[in-house]
Parts: structure tokens; sequence; C-alpha cells
């Protein structure tokens, strides 16, 4: 019941929040002073019963007229949207009538003042904080001239009531003056706590949309990471089937030289056993085929290789880049490995990891090598380390700075003018998800630079 009265009679209609808080209060006060006026005319209806005084005829019209006149406001505050209108006339009358008791009982009649400061409480509240201060100035140059009247006897106020005792009714007069004054300064108080409620409870929604957001980018900065690096790698694969190709048409043209000499036997009927070997050479054609089709492809095989014969294999690779770099390629092996050191996993994956960081180590020499003393050289040793197998990388070249030696295997992260920081990336990702391995860098002008790839040896595989 008591919502649905608040929604029809109280309840702001504007949408603005700061016209909301002042249209509530105003709102509030009129339905008030209806009622008061209410109260009122029953009274002075009912006078004749409760006191047995005769009915004022004029009071119950004064009343009345009263009561529309409230109706009148409150209709165009509500419905007309005019609240502006209404409050100004509303502290007006309010200190009209102030200012009126002023002049005929005196300007230190308590009623004068109470009013008077309601007015300038309603003023700065329901019109604006400035207008308390316009209307301030008025009420003061007002007393001042009814003073001045006052003390000229131009003015003549009835100050009887300072020598009468104080009755009851001027303690309800009093009451209902100071309860106004303290609605008004709650109302608004209240408005001014909900509207910092609110403004605490958007901030709080503000900052969880902050945090959201900073969760989606960074999600979606990964996924667009996570997808220029798939782009990146494929883009390496093709980069490292060119650096292949020449090889690959080598042992092609072997293999098909071989079977074309092979087939020149048959024809002459020199060589008896031709046929198998025939069929070794296409077997080891439909290897390397193979083998493209799963470097392209990104495809990965689990086989039992030889280390030490796919090291063979990417050196014999990079042998015509190494020579064009002036730059020689050197396998150390330690005596403790077996000569057949096989390991399961896939050889394809194996050899792009040490096809990196020999090309790596062979442009690490720039041009003009200042260490002239020095050979260029890039060294691949193989060693035993308690249950693992280490694989080292060392050249002599330019050097990695310490600085960069934490960032080099993050992607995108380069130390070459023409790099593009994939190839250590991925090197990583290879040693790590491929054979459950680690990989680390050292640098020192004195020693060199060396990359360390530590593989463990339960993926040694067995042999057949």
């Amino acid at each position: 019941m008591v919502r649905r009265l608040y929604t029809r009679f109280v309840k702001p209609i504007s949408k603005d929040t700061d016209t909301a808080e002042r249209e509530i209060i105003l709102n509030f006060l009129l339905v008030g002073i209806f009622c008061l006026s209410i109260a009122a005319f029953i009274i002075t209806l009912m006078a004749p019963i409760l006191s047995r005084e005769p009915s004022f005829p004029s009071r119950l019209f004064n009343n009345f007229i009263i009561i529309l006149f409230i109706v009148s406001l409150y209709f165009i505050a509500r419905y007309k949207q005019q609240y502006k209108l209404v409050a100004t006339i509303l502290t007006l009358l309010i200190a009209i009538f102030g200012l009126s008791i002023a002049s005929q009982w005196g300007i230190l009649d308590p009623y004068s003042g109470l009013l008077l400061g309601l007015a300038v409480v309603m003023a700065g509240i329901l019109i604006g904080a400035r207008y308390s201060i316009y209307i301030t100035v008025i009420l003061a140059i007002a007393l001042a001239c009814i003073q001045q009247g006052q003390a000229s006897d131009n003015l003549h106020p009835n100050l009887s009531w300072m020598q009468a005792k104080p009755a009851f009714g001027d303690v309800i007069g009093l009451t209902v003056i100071l309860f106004v004054i303290a609605l008004v300064s709650w109302l608004f108080n209240r408005q001014m706590e909900l509207s910092l409620k609110r403004a605490q409870r958007s901030e709080r929604a503000l900052e969880r949309q902050r945090d959201l957001l900073e969760i989606k980018v960074e999600k979606r900065a990964r996924q667009l990471e996570e997808a220029q690096l798939d782009k990146m790698q494929q883009l390496y694969r093709f980069a490292e089937l060119g650096q292949l190709s020449t090889a690959l048409f080598h042992d092609l043209a072997n293999h098909l030289s071989t079977v074309n000499l092979d087939i020149e036997g048959i024809s002459s009927g020199v060589q008896p056993d031709i046929m198998n070997r025939i069929q070794q050479n296409v077997g080891h054609i439909n290897d390397i085929v193979r083998r493209v089709r799963q470097q392209i492809g990104g495809k990965r095989s689990a086989e039992t290789f030889d280390v030490q014969g796919e090291i063979k294999e990417v050196v014999k690779i990079l042998e015509t880049t190494a020579k064009n770099a002036d730059v020689k390629v050197t396998i150390k092996t330690d005596k403790s490995l077996k000569p057949a050191l096989l390991y399961k996993g896939d050889p394809t994956r194996f050899r792009q990891v040490i096809l990196n960081l020999i090309n790596n180590g062979i442009e690490a020499y720039p041009p003009d090598h200042s260490k002239k003393s020095q050979a260029k050289e890039v060294g691949v040793a193989l060693s035993r380390q308690g249950t693992r197998l280490l694989i080292s990388v060392s050249d002599y070249g330019a050097g990695i700075k310490q600085s960069s030696l934490s960032k080099i295997f993050n992607p995108f992260y380069t130390t070459k003018s023409k790099g593009i920081g994939i190839g250590l990336f991925i090197v990583k990702q290879i040693v790590e998800n491929d054979f459950d391995g680690t990989i680390d860098a050292k640098s020192d002008k004195l020693e060199g630079t060396v990359f360390t790839v530590s593989m463990p040896r339960t993926y040694y595989a067995r042999a057949a």
C-alpha cells in the first residue's frame, strides 16, 4: 500500500538523476503540506462540535483556497515537469509569509526567523546551491528595511506577544516549522547518500568491467600471438625446406644416377643383384619424399634414428652455406658414447633443432670477422652427463650480450639485423615438447657462444 502511494504520488518522473532528487523532495513537501491543509480544514469544520465555538466560513474558504493552490502546484510540478518554477513559487511564498510576520509582530518573532530559514534551505536544496545566497541577501535587505521602518515609527508591529506567556499552540506551530526544516534536510541528505551509493556501485561495476576487459584483451592478445606464431612456424618450415632443397636434390640425383646405371646393367646382363639395389635406391628416394612431405605438413612421427647420422646429414645439408661463409663445421663425439647412438623420436624435428643451431653459429661470424688469429669454426660436441645426452653447438662469432641471453628464446626477439626472432623459440618448443629436454645458452668473449641441448636417456631407443 505504502509502495503504491509512493509510486503514484511521490516517485519522480524525470530521468535525470539530479533533477529526480530535487523532484522527490518537492513532491514530499507538497504532499505533506496538502495533508496538513486537509487536517486544518477538517479541524476548522469540526470546531463547533469539538470546542463549541462558532464556525468561521472565511477560515473554511481560506483553507479550501490553500488546498486548491497546493494541488495546482503539485499538478504543475509532476505532470508539466516544471518543478523549478513550483519550487521557486513555494520558496518565495514562505519567504513573503515570514517577512509579513516580521513586519506585523517584529523581526524578533521566532516564527518569522524559522520561516525565513526554511526559505533559505529550500532555495539551496530545491532550486540550486547559489540561490540560497541570493535569497539570503534579499531577505537581509528586506529585514533591514522592516527594522528601519519600525525604528522610524513608519511601521507599528504588535509586540504584545513578548509580554504574553507562551501557549501550547505556539509549541505546535514552532514544532511544525522545525519538522519541515528537518524533513527537507533529511530528504536531501538521504538523496545524497543514495547518489553516493549509486556512484560507489557504478565505480565497482566499472572496476569489474575494467578487470574483465583486461582479461579479454590479454586473452585476445594471446590468441593473436598464438595465431601469429603458427603462421610464422609454417613460414619457417618453408624456409627450412629451401635450405634442405640443395642436399635433397643432391641425394635424389645420386640415387637416380645409381638406378640409371643399374637399369643399363640389366640391359647388358652384367650385374645379377641389380634388382635388389634398384629396390634399395627407390626406397631411399621414397624416404626422402616422405620426409619432405612431413616437413611441409608439420607432421610428427616417432622413429628410431641415429643421432650422429642425423647430425652428419645436417652438416652435409649446410655444407654449401658454411663454405660460402668460410666456416668449418666439426663434429666431436665423446668416447663414452656408442658409435651408433640410437634415439627414439621424430628425426625431422631433431634435424630442425640441429640445423637451426648450426646455421645460427655460421651466421654468428660477420664478414669482417675481427678474430684473425682464430679460424671460423662451428663445433658440434656430443657427450653424456649422468643419464642425459648433451649436444653442444659452439662458435666464436659476434657473441650475445648478457642482457639478451634471457630473452633470445622469447618469440619475435632477435639480435640479428635481418632476423624475425622465431627460430630459437621453435627450437626451445621442440626440445621441451618433443624430446622432454632443455636448452641453455652461454656467451663469453673468450670462450665463445655455446648452445647446449640436454635430452633424457629414457628416450634412447633399444637396438633392433
